[in-house]
């Protein structure tokens, strides 16, 4: 059995009429939908964050309202515990405080639909509680504190999903946090930093011991004195370490899937580095 084909009669006259031999039919153009379906998905997302927008709330617009907490309750020697929850947190230091200590707040909280909130307090036991809350659907909240605490005073302070940072420190300092970067400057006691999902910064360190732990965040720390002990750990980030380049050191450094360069003059045994690392490099080098 023979199957016939049919020509496009037309495009053949065509080509007959230009003397140009008869040729197999053009292939159809196939337009390409795909282009417009994008441009229309992307533009109902625009619609629907504008309508969000459009529909928001704004709940609260608060900025440096200020209230004072006794310390009347906190045993001579005790560190001043503060939680902090959902704000970026500045601790500072004021030598004209005396027995009680000083916040100052913002926030900002625009919601469609939900709860936001903001509350501090200081408990029976001496504990300073800072808290954000923004549930449901939210568009903004932005928080932030300001903690300013007699000179002198050592503190221990948590924050979770958020920044905590702390300036000018003679008291120890224990702070450690949960999905929020830590950064101190120019302080000179005691010094333990603790980072979970967050790097950790310290410039300015006139501490004698410090110790910082790090896991998925870098540890970088420079000090301004030769100290006695830092002790370093870190899973998933770099750690670098600055120390002045006219003194001797006891370096221990120990990174696993990561390399190790220790530049500073090594000996002696008054002035101990231990540095340890997991997936990430570990670098000991002078100040400056």
């Amino acid at each position: 059995m023979t199957t016939s084909v049919r020509k496009d009669p037309t495009e053949n006259s065509l080509r007959a009429a230009t003397g140009g031999p008869a040729g197999p039919p053009r292939a159809r153009y196939r337009s390409n939908r795909t282009a417009p379906r994008v441009l229309l998905a992307a533009g109902a997302v625009l619609l629907a964050s504008g309508v969000l927008t459009a529909c928001a709330e704004e709940t609260h617009d608060i900025a440096d309202q200020r209230r004072s907490f006794s310390l009347a309750d906190l045993a001579e020697g005790e560190p001043l515990v503060i939680e902090a929850h959902n704000s970026r947190v500045e601790l500072a230091t004021d030598p004209a405080l005396d027995g009680e200590v000083e916040v100052a707040r913002w926030f900002r909280a625009e919601k469609v639909q939900g709860r936001t909130g903001i509350t501090w307090s200081m408990t029976d036991d001496g504990r300073l509680e800072l808290k954000v809350s923004c549930e449901g659907i939210v568009t903004r909240c932005d928080g932030r504190h300001v903690v300013t605490v007699p000179e002198g005073l050592t503190v221990r302070a948590s924050s979770s999903n958020g920044a905590l940072e702390a300036a000018g420190f003679t008291g120890g300092l224990d702070l450690s946090s949960s999905n929020g970067a830590l950064t101190v400057t120019g302080s000179s006691g005691p010094l333990a930093l603790e980072a979970d999902n967050g790097r950790i910064t310290a410039s300015g360190v006139d501490a004698d011991t410090v110790s910082a732990s790090s896991r998925n965040g870098s540890i970088h720390l420079s000090l301004s004195t030769a100290p006695a002990l830092v002790e370093t750990d870190s899973v998933n980030g770099s750690t670098t370490i600055e120390v002045p380049g006219d003194a001797r050191y006891d370096v221990r450094a120990q990174a696993e899937n990561g390399n190790e360069e220790v530049s500073v003059a090594r000996g002696g045994d008054e002035h101990v580095i231990s540095a340890e690392s997991n997936n990430g490099s570990i670098t000991v080098r002078p100040a400056g």
